[in-house]
């Protein structure tokens, strides 16, 4: 259960071998070159570099560009017919900086980056071809509900790159998806989840109307309408010290506002120190941030935001009243403090160790540390790990009305 930011890329054939010309370095350490590419994609899932490669079949040279601060370093390897390659990263003195190894397609690259030491290491993934961009459509987060019977709701978010990612919630569970952009506009994309008993679903949306979708759930079609969509936006530093980026719906609140600022300032602040430390190692901070709307109506937006960073991570909710204009720590809406921890043993009962023994270990262990309101119950969440991912239990109707002050009952329809 990998979260979000393991990117989907689009890439198509090309022609395997092509007479092309090279700069004066490249020609140095090569003979007649005969192969030559130039991919674009990101390191880490979020930093964006640019990687040329030639060849003469026996050797290869190229660059690794970033583009945060355009820093280029340059590449030697062997040529290896069975496409499997380690490269030398080194500076413009020609000292040794990191390695690259992994698979070199024509169409296609799967490297890992790994820093001299081995105590960094990062997957590169590019392709010849530019990522979907959505083009004449904002990104977006949007809540959709399709016909089945009952009922099935999506929480998506749409990124820039053609990622999609969200809950499913269908059979009285929160599932997690991602999934991938099919055109330019991401008003077509596709997506799959297991169920609760462990089996695949594949799910394909194409947008009709600016409020409807054709939805197609193994096979079978059913109407789907948009019920609420909120503008997404992408905050990112990037150099090549290290990388950030935040992912969030813009909401029209100025808490929310200053929430989501507070999360920015503490890590940029964290990256800019880093990088002014003097000649400070290559990519030794990376931090990756996100916020999901895990329901909405007219009357409130509840999601959580996740944190990544090289210390661990951090995860907190949060509730926007809508017509209020309140902000609120979905923590406040319990009866009792203790409430919390009747919530989280509650969601640990409920789930099955049958299925995956050791996912089941870890969140015995890690424990359910953040609670989310819904309309179908409160909904608990475990911490967000590099390796599990996270889990979510939805608590029923009359579970969550125990532990919800009752006053706040109206507003999510208990």
């Amino acid at each position: 259960m990998k979260f979000i930011y393991t990117l989907l890329l689009s890439f198509f054939a090309h022609a395997v071998f092509a007479q092309v010309n090279s700069d004066d370095w490249m020609t140095e350490h090569l003979g007649n070159i005969t192969w030559q590419k130039t991919y674009t994609g990101f390191l880490a899932d979020y930093h964006p570099v640019t990687i040329v490669l030639a060849s003469d079949k026996r050797e290869i040279a190229g660059y690794l560009m970033h583009h945060g601060d355009s820093q280029q370093h340059r590449l030697l390897g062997e040529w290896n017919d069975s496409r499997l390659f380690q490269l030398q990263e080194r500076n413009d003195d020609d000292r040794l900086t990191g390695y690259l190894t992994g698979k070199i397609k024509d169409d296609q690259l799967d490297l890992k980056w790994i820093s001299v030491n081995q105590d960094r290491i990062f997957e590169i993934r590019a392709t010849t071809e530019q990522l979907i961009k959505i083009n004449s459509k904002s990104p977006a987060a949007e809540w959709i509900a399709i016909a089945t019977n009952p009922t099935m709701s999506i929480s998506v978010q749409k990124i820039y790159n053609g990622l999609v990612t969200g809950f499913v919630i269908a059979d009285e569970s929160y599932i997690r998806f991602d999934g991938t952009c099919l055109d330019g506009t991401c008003s077509i994309w596709q997506a799959s989840y297991l169920d609760p008993n462990g089996d695949k679903h594949k799910l394909q949306m194409h947008q009709k109307t600016s409020t409807t979708y054709k939805a197609t759930l193994d096979n079978v079609s059913f109407g789907a309408n948009i019920l609420y969509t909120q503008p997404l936006q992408i905050r990112q530093v990037d150099h090549s010290t290290g990388f950030i980026d935040f992912t969030f719906p813009k909401l029209n609140s100025q808490l929310y506002g200053d929430w989501v600022d507070a999360f920015w300032h503490t890590d940029s602040t964290k990256l800019t120190e880093a990088g002014s430390l003097g000649v400070a190692p290559r990519l030794t901070y990376r931090s990756s941030g996100w916020i999901e709307i895990v329901d909405e109506t007219s009357s409130y937006v509840s999601g959580m935001v996740t944190f990544i960073n090289p210390n661990g991570g951090h995860r907190e909710a949060f509730l926007l009243l809508k017509k209020e204009g309140e902000l609120i720590n979905p923590s406040d809406l319990l009866n009792t403090p203790e409430d919390f921890s009747k919530g989280a043993s509650l969601a640990l009962a409920s789930m099955d160790a049958e299925h995956d023994e050791t996912f089941y270990s870890w969140v015995e262990n890690t424990g359910y540390t953040v609670l989310i309101p819904t309309g179908k119950g409160i909904v608990m969440a475990t911490e967000f790990n590099t390796i599990y991912g996270d889990a979510l239990r939805l608590l029923s109707v009359s579970e969550s009305k125990t532990l919800i002050r009752k006053k706040y009952w109206k507003y999510f329809g208990w």
